[in-house]
Order: structure tokens, then sequence, then C-alpha cells
């Protein structure tokens, strides 16, 4: 787990037809279907415009917010552990580690975050966050109590078509008990962050924004 975690943020379619009907008897060119016929089926088969970028704002903030959720929470374990695991210290039990299975999920759930909300470059040093915070989660005399973000407060956000920026103060939490040494008491820890990120977003071809690059 990070507890200081330096990393851890539609389519309307317009077709218009104007149709200028000839006279009765007028003629069409052989092999020429009804007027209108070829315009009406271009407009059909046209994409959809892409959203404005007014429009398009709601959505990249969202995706943002996702994205920071994502990363903030690598290796955090759910909700239902965490609850034993305070049961067993206030019980003063064996505090049990990560079972291989847990952090199998807690891989696979990271993995399928990075694919969700972040393309290259990002995506690679996402891989690489998830993988330090799989580490520390090894740690016998760390637990990982969940972390996360408790709010974005956005300031600059700007959409150019497929392209947006984004500026945001995210505000990270973080909950553990630490022992030292490996004897010693548990102790709780419970810190919280605030980061100013600038991000780069790019929408793909499946019409789903993604971070392409993250600064703080």
């Amino acid at each position: 787990m990070r507890i200081f975690m330096t990393r851890v943020a539609t389519a309307v379619i317009v077709a218009g037809v104007t149709l200028t009907a000839g006279a009765a008897c007028s003629l069409q060119p052989s092999g020429q279907g009804p007027p209108g016929s070829a315009a009406t089926s271009q407009a059909l088969a046209a994409p959809p415009a892409p959203a404005t970028p007014a429009a398009a704002i709601p959505t990249v903030k969202a995706t943002f917010s996702s994205a920071m959720q994502a990363a903030a929470s690598f290796g955090s374990p759910p909700a239902a552990w965490q609850v034993g695991i305070l049961a067993a210290l206030q019980t003063r039990h064996q505090v049990p580690g990560f079972s291989a299975s847990m952090r199998s999920d807690l891989l696979a759930a990271g993995k399928a975050a990075i694919t969700r909300y972040f393309a290259p470059p990002q995506a690679a040093a996402e891989e690489q966050a998830l993988a330090r915070a799989l580490a520390q989660d090894a740690d016998p005399n760390v637990i990982n109590l969940g972390s996360g973000v408790a709010k974005v407060d956005f300031g600059l956000v700007r959409v150019a078509g497929a392209s947006a920026v984004v500026s945001a103060r995210v505000t990270i939490w973080a909950k553990a008990v630490a022992r030292q040494p490996r004897s010693g008491p548990w102790q709780a820890t419970a810190p919280v962050r605030v980061v100013a990120y600038t991000a780069t977003l790019h929408l793909g071809p499946a019409g789903q924004w993604q971070v392409t690059k993250l600064a703080a």
C-alpha cells in the first residue's frame, strides 16, 4: 500500500438534407434513383458528429475522477476483509496477511482499471505503481486497511476535439496499521494528502476518454 502516494481525475447526429422536387414530368438519368435518395443514404451513413467541448466536459471530469480513484486504491483490500482485520486487532488475535488469491484478485482489478482509464504512455507508469502497491502489501509489518480519493477540486478543464487537459487538486486518503519491531504493538495511521495534478486525456476509437499523461 502506498501510505503517502505521489500518484495516488456524445454524440449528436445532425443530418440536413434539402430536396428540390422537379416537375412531375421531369426525366431522371438512366439508373438514378428517386430525387434525394443518394443524399439521404449518405446522411444516414455519416459518422456521428463529435460532442461539443462544453458537452464533453462532464464526461472528462468523471473519467479523471474515476482514474484517480482507481490509482489511489491500487492494492487496497475489500471492505469485508478490512472489518475482519480490525476485529482481530481488537481481540488481540493474530492478524492474517493477504492470501495468494486476494493478491491475484487485486492484481486483476488493478490491471482492469488501468485498461479502462489509462492509455500509453501513462498506462506504463500505472502498471509500475500497481506493482509497488502489491509489493508493499506483502510487508508483514504493515496492514493495508484501504485507500482512495476523498474529493477532486477541478481547476482548468479544456477540451479541444479528441484531446482534453485537466488541472485539479486531489485529496488522497489511506488507512493502515503498522508495527515496529515485528513483535511490537500495532499502531494506526491515517494520512491524508492533497496533490495538484495536470492530466492530458484522449478520446479513443471506442468513444472512451483515457488519461495519457499525468504530472504532479
